[in-house]
């Protein structure tokens, strides 16, 4: 009895999170052609926009000690590895896919750590290199835009510290 309990709360935190995922990817959409007016959007575009949005979640939650949270934060991960895992996919990297896979977890991570850095000292500045670093201000973009997405992900770092409806994370951010 218990165990059907735990599987039938599994799997509805299973459908949550990739509900939240599906906003991520809609987000990451609308902010690669409106908020920074990339034309072509392409997989390295695309990976490095959901890098910065899971970073948001996961930066806002990180003293948290809950286990319970940890394990919803697993789902995530785990829904973006099998995202990176099915787009490559898509690309023709059947022989290599595992190296590869390897490769954009590594950049995730070691991309986690900087944005850790700009956030935790809320440095604007440090935030558009970081942009520029990897292709992602294509100059295009005024200064104003750069600061309300800046400020846009501010936001959304305090919804998911508040943890209020994960379904609600999103609304409102990035219009």
């Amino acid at each position: 009895m218990i165990l059907q309990y735990l599987k039938k709360k599994d799997n509805q935190d299973t459908k949550l999170y990739k509900n939240l995922y599906i906003d991520i990817i809609d987000s990451t959409k609308f902010i690669g052609i409106n908020k920074l007016k990339i034309v072509d959007i392409d997989f390295k575009t695309t990976f490095e926009i959901v890098t910065i949005l899971l970073f948001c979640i996961f930066f806002a939650q990180k003293s948290n000690k809950d286990i319970d949270l940890k394990n919803k934060n697993q789902i995530l991960m785990d829904i973006f590895t099998e995202d990176i895992d099915h787009s490559l996919r898509l690309s023709g990297l059947d022989m290599t896919l595992g190296k590869n896979v390897k490769l954009y977890l590594k950049k995730f991570y070691f991309r986690i750590s900087e944005l850790e850095a700009i956030f935790a000292a809320k440095n604007y500045v440090k935030f558009v290199q970081y942009l520029d670093k990897y292709n992602l201000n294509n100059q295009k973009i005024d200064d104003y835009d750069l600061n309300s997405f800046f400020n846009n992900l501010s936001i959304l770092i305090e919804r998911s510290q508040k943890q209020l409806n994960i379904t609600d994370l999103f609304d409102g951010l990035f219009n």
